[in-house]
């Protein structure tokens, strides 16, 4: 089993229930990475990259996708220099909250450049249901990591 991946959850019991179907954004402590090729954790899958993430002592699968299923199979992916103004992070399950590349982050298709191996609508969704990674949200710094297919333009 990959470092990354090595506290990952092995098992539906052990994981968390109270996400809600409402667009939102999780801010929790990852505990694992679980890349396409990580089969010893559980529901492995072999086109995204799983973030499990504490919150509240319970762990939350995030599905990110790296290949697309539909015309170029490439996702592009971009680091972004800094996080939405107002970013707070506070421990928790936020709903009523949006994201939009273009909007909150001033990102367009020709900014990325990288394209990872695989995100589950952490990805260009457009209407502020953008998803992305935040990296070092309580830092002075905060980065955001910003997914989108190679058919989107925006």
């Amino acid at each position: 089993m990959a470092v990354k991946a090595a506290l990952c959850v092995q098992s539906e019991a052990e994981l968390g229930t109270s996400l809600t179907s409402a667009f939102g954004r999780l801010d929790g402590t990852v505990l694992a990475v679980v890349g396409p090729a990580d089969t010893e954790c559980f529901l492995p899958n072999d086109d995204h990259v799983v973030l499990q993430v504490l919150w509240n002592g319970e762990a939350y699968r995030m599905v990110i996708s790296v290949l697309s299923t539909y015309g170029d199979p490439d996702v592009a992916y971009l680091l972004a220099p800094t996080a939405p103004a107002g970013l707070v992070w506070q421990e928790g399950w936020h709903t009523g909250v949006g994201l939009d590349y273009v909007t909150d982050l001033g990102l367009h298709a020709g900014d990325f450049d990288g394209f990872p191996s695989s995100a589950h609508l952490i990805h260009r969704n457009g209407n502020g249901q953008d998803g992305a990674v935040v990296l070092d949200p309580e830092s002075a710094t905060p980065r955001v990591m910003a997914f989108h297919f190679a058919n989107q333009t925006f």
